[in-house]
């Protein structure tokens, strides 16, 4: 509780056990949870959720190469996005980098893999509370490109509706990455 104590933003923290394949309650909590609060990087979880039930559905293996290119370089957290373009990864190198070091470019490789509108689907079935909040998704490169890119394009999605928004992801994939 104290390291996120030490964050000095508000911090809500809980661990599941989910190795029995369901959700109870927590096995640990940090913080109150007031409100909607943004999901950091468990959304990676509905990424994996996607891509194995692609796998399951034989539309992709855990063999199957992903090729780095500018287009799916994200930024930090991870290692991926310091390589080279043309760099190969398995799926399954993909996610085991998104699930253990919270890899970011991996992610975005998973999600171009399987596709937005199969995350979509995995947030809408297991997570009805905050689905909306979530969705339209964005790649972790959009995120940072939108939150640390254009402000108006930002002001723009953050007074959007979910159909504007779906709109915008073009213009928010176009957008330069800077930090």
């Amino acid at each position: 509780t104290s390291r996120t104590e030490d964050i000095g933003a508000p911090v809500t923290l809980s661990v599941f056990d989910v190795s029995h394949g369901e959700v109870t309650e927590p096995t640990f909590t940090a913080g109150e949870l007031e409100g909607s609060q943004p999901s950091g990087s468990m959304f990676k979880l509905f990424v994996l959720l996607a891509v194995v039930d692609a796998v399951e559905q034989g539309d992709l293996t855990w063999d199957d190469t992903l090729t780095l290119t500018d287009a799916t370089r994200s930024l930090p957290s991870g290692e991926l996005q310091d390589e080279p373009d043309g760099t190969e990864v398995s799926v399954e190198e993909a996610a085991l980098g998104m699930i253990s070091i919270s890899d970011n470019t991996a992610t975005d490789l998973l999600i171009q893999a399987v596709g937005v509108d199969a995350v979509e689907t995995q947030i809408a079935m297991h997570a009805e509370d905050g689905a909306d909040a979530t969705t339209p998704m964005l790649s972790t490169r959009a995120f940072f490109q939108l939150g640390w890119g254009d402000e108006e394009l930002r002001a723009e999605w953050a007074a959007a509706d979910d159909t504007e928004r779906e709109g915008l992801r073009e213009r928010v994939a176009d957008a330069p990455l800077t930090t």
